[in-house]
């Protein structure tokens, strides 16, 4: 195992590289904040808020949130421009009563909110079988954090998701440009960090029964978030 000279990230991390220099792509990613057009992008996202605040019946937005600093964050830009979202949150078998209060903070903030929380035993199911096809439990996590949200978009007809980092420009192998501002199946598959399963791989072994989101009638917006400050 190796690690990063800047960050100390370990090149075990999926998708995680490192350059002849021992630099991850994460740390040169980050290093190349200052060169986006941020003004260009607020003007984009400002036109995105227009066209789906025209489309909306109800909530202009879904934000998926953890109660953290990206999604609270996101929670008040998305207040800021005007929106209406609706929070929703896959609720972690494990969560913390610090984590609470910081979701409990975030929904203050004046959002409608949905705590979504799988059957516990279908979920211990699911991790059981997730380690032994790949040695993994966390594929279900992944699986419930891109599924839920888009799941429940489908069902009030949402016709905006708006995300936090895009994890493959982030801390991946992808140029921003490859990926762009939309989480479609493609990107999914590679950077789901689901190794390349979707819902319907798992369907036969968990229930006879899957909700079917319309995840391709979505649109996800995801760069607008500005750059990180160092720390």
């Amino acid at each position: 195992m190796r690690y990063c000279r800047a960050c100390v990230l370990p090149d075990t991390r999926p998708n995680l590289t490192l350059d002849a220099q021992g630099i991850c792509n994460a740390c040169r990613t980050h290093a190349s904040k200052p060169d986006i057009d941020w003004v260009a992008r607020e003007q984009t996202f400002r036109r995105l808020v227009d066209g789906v605040r025209a489309r909306s019946a109800g909530y202009d937005c879904l934000i998926p949130v953890s109660g953290g600093k990206d999604s609270t964050w996101q929670t008040v830009k998305c207040l800021e421009y005007g929106l209406t979202p609706l929070a929703v949150t896959w609720k972690t078998p494990g969560r913390t009563a610090i984590g609470q209060r910081n979701l409990d903070n975030l929904v203050r903030l004046g959002v409608d909110h949905i705590d979504y929380q799988v059957n516990p035993k279908l979920e211990a199911r699911f991790m059981v079988q997730a380690f032994e096809r790949y040695g993994s439990t966390a594929i279900p996590m992944h699986l419930a954090l891109f599924n839920i949200p888009l799941t429940i978009a489908a069902k009030f007809d949402i016709p905006l998701v708006v995300w936090g980092e895009n994890s493959a420009f982030e801390y991946g192998s992808a140029d921003e440009a490859h990926t762009g501002c939309r989480l479609d199946r493609a990107w999914y598959r590679s950077y789901g960090v689901t190794h390349g399963t979707t819902a319907a791989d798992w369907v036969a072994g968990i229930t006879s029964r899957s909700p079917r989101a319309r995840a391709s009638d979505q649109y996800v917006f995801r760069g607008i978030r500005r750059a990180r400050r160092s720390r």
